[in-house]
């Protein structure tokens, strides 16, 4: 159809300016479109991942964070549910923006809250929300992932710590 040619023929010219350009302010407008309109977005037009890469090597040498998480959160929307795997991996591509560029903690604690509800084995994602929930005082919050993590424990000896440790919290705080 004639408005796929044309996306196609768009992505084409995106591939062409970035191959030529570091930071290129015009290849950035092509996937940048006004609010509302019917842009040409790499991720709309499936086949198009050498297209989608690219875009986010420019984003991330331009330092365009929030645009960067625009566009992985777009992509992972577009993953279906049993695609673990390759969720995790976006997830974890977020989390890192959101702690090491943009600094936004609310962001980096739903990102481990998200990976842990793909892999509640993930014990990184697991000790690193604990921590931070127990820093905060965020008590509250920290009791269901010391009881997710205790669930999904097959150590017993580390289970019963958790979840002796879930009982001394609600002894002391509540």
């Amino acid at each position: 159809s004639r408005p796929s040619s044309l996306r196609r023929a768009g992505c084409k010219i995106l591939l062409l300016e970035l191959k030529h350009a570091s930071t290129n302010s015009r290849a950035l407008s092509l996937f940048n479109p006004a609010p509302g309109s019917p842009g040409q977005r790499a991720d709309d037009e499936p086949g198009h991942a050498e297209a989608l890469s690219s875009l986010k090597q420019l984003y991330r040498r331009s330092g365009k964070w929030n645009a960067l998480v625009e566009l992985l959160r777009s992509e992972l929307d577009g993953f279906k549910d049993g695609d673990v795997k390759s969720r995790l991996a976006l997830l974890h591509e977020l989390l890192a923006i959101y702690r090491d560029e943009l600094k936004l903690e609310a962001s980096v604690l739903s990102t481990y809250n998200a990976i842990l509800q793909l892999d509640p084995t993930n014990t990184e994602a697991a000790e690193q929300l604990s921590r931070t929930y127990e820093t905060m005082g965020r008590f509250n919050d920290l009791i269901p992932v010391l009881m997710r993590e205790a669930e999904a424990e097959s150590d017993k000896k580390r289970k019963v710590a958790l979840y002796l440790r879930v009982g001394k919290l609600w002894i002391e705080h509540f």
